[in-house]
């Protein structure tokens, strides 16, 4: 599979376009967002490899607010121990993967990762990114399969939720009030 998508962000203006290139190898993601955000533009880049079945090992992201630039790269092994610029991070060990605040795609990670039956609830921790810094924490969260299509998400420390519908491919194509598949 390799897809190209773009979404609106309904909370603010902006766009994100992305592609998703599926191989024997694994996943490739890139993304760029291009949005107004707290008051000035925000460039935020990104790329993910996961492997096939979609288990995240790595990622490398770039924000850009104003006139402050960001770097950060995040890898996790098979053991699941964590890393962020070549530094160990053990208080992100055994997290499922990435959620990356300001895109819809991370929404992807859990949902094609894990098989859900109608019904069914899953928690993960997840290594929360924040935009524009960039700093990265532990964040539980919960995915709970409503239909064919439809998730519900859960943040467990905010009590955040939102119904989700993702196509057929695992990608989300409306996040209410906040993103739009275009």
């Amino acid at each position: 599979m390799k897809r190209q998508i773009a979404w609106e962000w309904l909370e603010s203006t902006g766009l994100e376009y992305c592609t998703v290139e599926e191989t024997a190898d694994g996943i490739c993601v890139r993304g760029l967002v291009v949005a107004d955000f707290s008051g000035a533009m925000l460039r935020l880049r990104y790329e993910i490899q996961c492997e096939t079945g979609w288990r995240f090992r790595n990622a490398v992201i770039e924000s850009r607010h104003g006139e402050n630039l960001k770097t950060l790269s995040l890898s996790a092994d098979s053991r699941r121990d964590w890393s962020a610029d070549g530094a160990p991070r053990p208080d992100l060990t055994d997290c499922t993967a990435i959620d990356i605040e300001g895109t819809p795609f991370t929404n992807t990670l859990p949902v094609r990762g894990f098989t859900f039956r109608p019904g069914e609830s899953r928690t993960f921790d997840m290594a929360y990114i924040r935009i524009p810094d960039l700093a990265v924490a532990r964040a539980g969260q919960e995915y709970t399969r409503l239909d064919a299509t439809h998730f519900r998400y859960l943040s467990l420390s905010s009590g955040f939720t939102a119904d989700l519908d993702f196509d057929a491919d695992g990608l989300v194509k409306n996040y209410p009030a906040i993103w739009r598949m275009i």
